[in-house]
This record gives C-alpha cells, sequence and structure tokens, in this order.
C-alpha cells in the first residue's frame, strides 16, 4: 500500500537526520540535544537573539510545556538565558548566550552539511521538485492541527 510506503519514508528520513544532527551536538559536547533544541536557536537568532517564552511557543509550534522542558535543557548547556520582561512582569525573555552566539557557526555549518548531502543526492530539477513537494505537504499537514 503506497501510504505506508510514504509514511515510512517520511519516519526514515527523520530518523536518519535526527541521528546525524545528534551526532554532530554530540561531537560539540551537547549531549542530549535534538533538531528542537537547534530550532528554538535558530528561531531565536532570527529574531536578534531575544523571544518572550510564548513567541517561541509560536515560532516553533510547540506546547509552551514542552517548550520549557527544551529550554531548561539549552539553560543547562548554558546556550540561553531567561530574564523576566522589563515591560511586562508575567513575561519571561529567553535570549542566546554568548556560548550559544559562538556555537552559531558550528550550528549552521551541520545545516550546510545535512542540506548539502540531500542536494548531492538530487538533480537540480528533483531539488526544485522536492522543495514544492515538501511545501505542499507542509501546507497540507498544517490544515490538520487542531487550533
Amino acid at each position: 500500500m503506497i501510504e505506508r510506503e510514504i509514511f515510512n519514508a517520511i519516519e526514515t528520513l527523520n530518523e536518519l537526520y535526527g541521528n546525524l544532527l545528534k551526532k554532530k551536538l554530540e561531537n560539540l559536547g551537547l549531549v542530549g540535544l535534538g533538531s528542537s533544541h537547534c530550532f528554538i536557536l535558530e528561531t531565536l537568532l532570527r529574531n536578534n537573539g531575544k523571544l518572550t517564552m510564548s513567541e517561541i511557543s509560536s515560532n516553533v509550534n510547540r506546547t509552551k510545556s514542552t517548550c520549557t522542558q527544551l529550554i531548561n535543557k539549552l539553560e543547562a548547556y548554558k546556550l540561553v538565558s531567561r530574564a523576566e520582561s522589563s515591560t511586562d512582569k508575567r513575561c519571561t525573555n529567553v535570549e542566546l548566550t554568548d556560548r550559544s552566539k559562538n556555537l552559531c557557526s558550528s550550528f549552521n555549518e551541520m545545516q550546510t552539511v545535512v542540506t548539502g548531502i540531500v542536494a548531492n543526492a538530487l538533480t537540480e530539477s528533483e531539488q526544485f521538485s522536492f522543495i514544492r513537494m515538501m511545501d505542499k505537504l507542509d501546507f497540507q499537514l498544517r490544515l490538520h492541527i487542531p487550533k
């Protein structure tokens, strides 16, 4: 059944990507971190290094409790710090630390390596088709996420 093959392909690629990223993070001494942690760091980097917990949750499409757990681990590695908002005492800001800013080049290098592996496996035409298909799947899957 083709639906099963599609599911298996998605799961396999996700697992392979996760394992590759995990290994590269371990080489940097960041044992126990994964793609969700990197996604939070990347989101912070794209937003001048500082967001509220709610903004992070919204940007990475995870619950606040899940983000709290992920950020706890990032904080344990001194990659982020938390501070009470100066404008709204109910909000907590999460900021990149100097350590995480220094690691950004390593994260970018990891992304380049992984992207290069995928890109080199596909022709240019296949790469464009892949991007179109991924965008289409992303759109369709987001339609089915409960609000």
